[in-house]
């Protein structure tokens, strides 16, 4: 079971991560101008999305001024963090359609540094808003990321299952 969870979220990355590379370089004229999904092109915004999580905890207003607070003391880093992941896909995007072996290593692990540097600010962000939360607060934030995973997880199966049913359907 622990072995095919780990299959499925590898699966996952490397899907969420083509495709990223494969939109890289698209350009969108329908794109929103304001909430989560304002900047398509770097994934949504994490400070939104963030917010709408922790809306449904029922905070008080002084854990609502705390959280503010540590959100616009992190805002700075998290959006440098996903501008760089960004960049850092789209030149990964174009050592790769360019084919060269060299460019396509140096973007990649460019690539890497930047999803981990990605990665470290939102742990270190999450960890301090936590620390705001009460106990019963924290155990709902882990039950709806818990059941984010999950519903990410059905849908590369409902993926899977579609793309493995597919090529019986041409007989």
């Amino acid at each position: 079971m622990k072995r095919t969870l780990s299959f499925l979220i590898v699966g996952t990355l490397m899907i969420s991560t083509t495709a990223a590379i494969s939109r890289a370089g698209e350009e969108r004229p329908d794109q929103a101008s304001s909430g989560p999904m304002a900047r398509p092109m770097h994934g949504p915004d994490p400070i939104a999305l963030m917010q709408r999580a922790l809306h449904r905890l029922d905070l008080t207003e002084a854990q609502k001024q705390q959280i503010k607070a540590i959100l616009d003391a992190h805002r700075g880093g998290i959006t440098e963090a996903r501008d760089a992941r960004a960049a850092s896909v789209k030149a990964f995007s174009r050592a790769v359609q360019a084919g060269d072996e060299a460019a396509i290593r140096t973007a990649g692990t460019a690539l890497g540094n930047a999803i981990a540097d990605a990665a470290v600010i939102r742990v270190q962000t999450v960890a301090a808003i936590k620390r705001a939360l009460t106990k019963e607060q924290i155990q709902r934030l882990e039950a709806m990321k818990e059941r984010a995973k999950l519903k990410e997880i059905n849908a590369f199966r409902r993926h899977e299952d579609k793309a493995q049913a597919e090529p019986n359907d041409t007989k």
